[in-house]
């Protein structure tokens, strides 16, 4: 699990993968069954919200540290980033990618 509290978490429109973010930026991906499959370093601070888009193929990511960030589901690397935010980022929308 995550070594600090969770802030975040959402299921892919499939049901097969949930993704986990906590409050030092760490997001995770997770089976259906539960099993750990990946880790990162996402944001530098806490991550709020989580949204994947209708494919599965990318989602978002939004946190304290004023960032939204588009994500490659299957490598995990961050494609986007859309700074400027004055403020902690608390919501996101579902990505049409």
């Amino acid at each position: 699990g995550h070594d600090q509290a969770v802030q975040s978490m959402t299921w892919s429109h499939h049901g097969e993968f949930m993704v986990s973010a906590d409050k030092t930026g760490i997001i995770k991906y997770w089976m259906n069954n539960m099993n750990e499959v990946k880790k990162f370093q996402g944001h530098k601070d806490s991550v709020r919200a989580l949204s994947f888009a209708p494919s599965d193929l990318k989602f978002v990511s939004a946190g304290d540290d004023c960032v939204i960030k588009l994500w490659d589901f299957e490598t995990g690397k961050e494609e986007r980033q859309l700074s400027g935010h004055h403020w902690d980022v608390k919501v996101c929308v579902r990505v049409c990618v």
